[in-house]
């Protein structure tokens, strides 16, 4: 997702070439993504979007690449179809998402309402749309890096650096068991 309403920015392995693709929606469509979402791939090789701007909206995105004239891939073309899904506990922006065994963990961010950065987490069920709660990171923070570490019979996810209002930028790193 790109720091603008409705808009995505797709890079192709293949010609390695991004494309500003905007999302075109209907006039009465109720979909809107907002700035500073966090998108999160999914294994299916769709994607999910949640919150951004003053927003705890879920959108699951299905991205298929289409075919130019005469069966060519005539640059990058793309076939988006949105689907709404449950929406998240708190409204969020700049948080972080990862994927992991059927669950996207959302962790932290903004809730720019209450002008307030979070510690707070989510879990999602990717089959079931289903959220819940789980324990909150050591800090509030947003606009950080997070992935998944699997080793052995354990996952983790890292998270690294960020930005909690009060310092300049955070140099922590924190391991959460999942």
């Amino acid at each position: 997702m790109m720091g603008d309403k409705n808009k995505l920015l797709i890079y192709d392995l293949s010609t390695r070439q991004y494309q500003l693709q905007n999302v075109k929606l209907s006039a009465s469509s109720l979909f809107e993504f907002e700035i500073f979402a966090s998108t999160c791939s999914l294994p299916d090789g769709n994607i999910l979007v949640t919150g951004g701007g003053q927003s705890s909206a879920v959108y699951l995105l299905k991205i298929s690449q289409t075919e130019g004239s005469e069966g060519k891939k005539e640059g990058l073309n793309y076939s988006i179809q949105i689907q709404e899904k449950r929406k998240m506990a708190l409204v969020r922006k700049e948080h972080m998402s990862v994927y992991h065994e059927g669950y996207v963990y959302v962790l932290g961010g903004f809730e720019s309402g209450q002008n307030r950065f979070l510690s707070e987490c989510e879990k999602y069920n990717v089959l079931r749309d289903e959220w819940s709660p789980m324990a909150p990171m050591p800090f509030n923070k947003c606009s950080f890096g997070a992935v998944v570490v699997s080793r052995n019979d354990s996952s983790h996810i890292i998270v690294a650096g960020g930005f909690n209002g009060v310092q300049h930028r955070l140099s922590s790193i924190e391991v959460y068991d999942i």
